[in-house]
């Protein structure tokens, strides 16, 4: 369970209106990086290793980043390009405590924590394949079988 916390409010609003949107709903966790983060919420299943993926569209524009809580361990950010104000929908767990993600190019906006860390710890057991796509981006490690979010809601604290 994904709970919100004092974070930015900006990433926050993006976060919940995903949520209530289920533009999550039939993504899946698209790269696993052990010791660092576990991304998703951009890609529709299924997705193979050897594909070049299509992202699944969200109505909702790109968010001004605000960065106000540090990515530690068990925070949920959201993801995004070089460019700061880039973040749709994709977001991704802090496994670790990744204070370097509150400065690059930036920052990453944190807008909740994971309430139990233990199906995340489940998670990173399956297995994965690199996952190199045609045009030669490297994509980290692709769980396969694909992990896929089948609901999201908005909880409160």
């Amino acid at each position: 369970m994904i709970r919100r916390g004092s974070v930015s409010q900006c990433a926050t609003r993006t976060g919940s209106s995903l949520a209530r949107a289920s533009c999550s709903h039939g993504t899946i966790f698209h790269r696993k990086d052990p010791g660092f983060v576990f991304q998703g919420g951009g890609y529709a299943a299924p997705l193979a290793a050897d594909q070049n993926p299509v992202l699944k569209t969200t109505p909702y524009p790109a968010i001004p980043l605000e960065v106000k809580v540090s990515n530690v361990r068990g925070t949920v950010a959201m993801a995004r390009t070089n460019l700061p104000n880039s973040a749709t929908s994709q977001f991704f767990i802090n496994l670790a405590d990744n204070q370097a993600l509150d400065y690059i190019n930036g920052g990453y906006a944190a807008f909740g924590y994971i309430t139990d860390m233990s199906f995340v710890a489940e998670m990173s057991q399956a297995p994965c394949v690199a996952s190199v796509v045609t045009d030669g981006t490297y994509y980290g490690c692709l769980p396969v079988p694909n992990l896929m979010i089948v609901s999201a809601e908005q909880t409160r604290p």
